[in-house]
């Protein structure tokens, strides 16, 4: 019997959980798949950079106000359970205040896009309706995972994806090829689902509130646990896109298309590792954290620690067989040059999410300020380290010093978690598991140059190399 079918039998309603999730990032990601693999061949090089340039502006401001409201949002829902008609007003008067955000946001952000980067009008209106909309969907979407609706929350990724490809390729080839379609087909989607799920929240998942209800002492709590969320998660984004601006900035426009577009389109996979295990965890975490039970959270931030390094150690292994293949393939010829950032990209995307895991301790105790600083000082040397190094090494360094800064972060993580909730790690095994696909990698690199053998072969011994440590993998899903 091969192992996934030994983890199926393992009645865990984590591992279920985990499923559930899975099909909200899987179809996502394969959206991002055709995403890429058309508009990379559409657009010019330069256009595509363009596009990649406007993500880099628009996406640090969705996450800053989306997680302003989502992560109190999820954070104290436990504690709430049983005083909704109070959550409900806060929640309300959150997504107020974080409207006013995007107004001020804009009018900071619009002589920036209009006059240094000279982006034209319809495209910053475009952004900004899109940030609107995508803030306020992002901030409610997580109430349908505290509230154990995967199913509806499932649903809604998968709609939004498929509606924005498809309202995307309708305007481009029926209208113009403009990126600004992209950007109104990202919104329209937005706008679609957001109806739909602002009719659940406010009217299937928390009751209708007292007007007259004076929530002035909760709504601070609240505050007082998003503001520094959104300081560390705008400072987080600028570590992820901080390399686009300086490739805008040091080299041509052309470089910066063939980085984005390899970036765009790995991210979106990668994100099918950890994602769906994060999201099922979460509110499990949160329901141990309201009965104190510290031994059990660190445990299962343990466990989901190992079992996520053996999956990505596999992942990492794979891009670096096959990435010239990949891009080729996905991509096309004129991007060819960028599949040297594929695997420094992968691996800083998963060891950021990883930490993501690692800091659950640190959220739970209300000790942001302590992510933050970590955050901001990786972000100041991400950008250090890419303007030093950018004419010596070209576009390709921005991939390599954004992984350095992650590892530097998740250490710092590592060390500062140990006065909270512990962020453990089973470094044997992880040891035992990296030095065999190591060997593994390397076999397969040396014995031939064929794709599909190369694919066969990394398959087959990287599946003799799980089934000899199964049984630690197995003990590990059942806690």
């Amino acid at each position: 019997m091969n192992l996934i079918n030994k983890i199926n039998k393992v009645s865990n309603q984590y591992t279920l959980d985990t499923l559930r999730y899975l099909p909200a990032k899987l179809i996502p990601a394969f959206v991002s798949f055709l995403w890429s693999y058309i508009f990379a061949r559409i657009f010019s090089v330069e256009s595509y950079g363009e596009y990649g340039l406007v993500l880099a502006v628009t996406l640090p401001i969705i996450s800053m106000i989306s997680e302003f409201s989502s992560q109190p949002f999820m954070r104290f829902y436990e504690e709430y359970k049983n005083n909704l008609h109070v959550y409900r007003k806060i929640i309300k008067r959150m997504l107020y205040t974080s409207f006013i955000l995007i107004l001020i946001i804009f009018g900071i952000t619009y002589p920036i896009l209009n006059l240094s980067f000279r982006v034209n009008s319809i495209i910053i209106l475009a952004v900004f309706l899109n940030i609107i909309l995508n803030s306020i969907y992002l901030s409610l979407l997580p109430l349908l995972t505290v509230t154990y609706k995967i199913n509806l929350y499932r649903n809604m990724e998968i709609y939004r994806n498929l509606l924005k490809l498809s309202i995307a390729l309708f305007a481009v080839f029926t209208i113009e090829k403009n990126i600004v379609f992209l950007i109104i087909a990202d919104s329209i989607a937005s706008l679609i689902v957001l109806l739909i799920l602002l009719r659940c929240v406010f009217k299937d998942i928390l009751p209708r509130v007292n007007n007259q209800l004076n929530i002035n002492i909760e709504f601070k709590r609240f505050l007082k646990y998003g503001l520094p969320m959104t300081i560390w998660f705008l400072s987080a984004q600028l570590l992820n896109v901080g390399d686009r601006f300086v490739i805008k900035l040091l080299d041509s426009t052309s470089n910066l298309g063939i980085y984005t577009g390899c970036y765009i389109f790995i991210t979106g996979i990668t994100s099918l590792i950890g994602t769906p295990f994060i999201l099922a965890a979460h509110p499990r975490i949160i329901s141990m954290w309201k009965h104190q039970d510290i031994r059990k959270i660190e445990e299962t931030i343990k466990n989901l620690t190992t079992f996520y390094i053996a999956a990505s150690i596999m992942f990492i292994g794979f891009i670096y067989l096959t990435s010239d293949h990949i891009v080729l393939f996905f991509l096309g010829d004129k991007y060819l040059s960028g599949h040297v950032i594929l695997v420094p990209t992968v691996a800083g995307a998963l060891l950021w999410q990883l930490t993501m895991i690692g800091h659950k301790g640190i959220e739970l105790y209300e000790k942001n300020h302590l992510m933050v600083v970590g955050v901001i000082i990786a972000a100041l040397l991400n950008m250090i380290l890419n303007v030093t190094l950018f004419d010596i090494f070209g576009f390709k360094v921005a991939a390599w010093t954004t992984l350095i800064c992650y590892f530097l972060y998740a250490c710092y993580i590592g060390i500062v978690s140990q006065k909270y909730i512990r962020w453990m790690i089973d470094y044997k095994y992880v040891l035992l598991y990296f030095f065999s696909l190591f060997i593994t990698v390397y076999m397969v690199s040396i014995f031939t140059n064929n794709l599909f053998v190369k694919i066969i072969m990394y398959v087959l011994l990287s599946s003799m190399v799980i089934l000899v440590i199964e049984k630690k993998i197995r003990r590990m899903w059942k806690n």
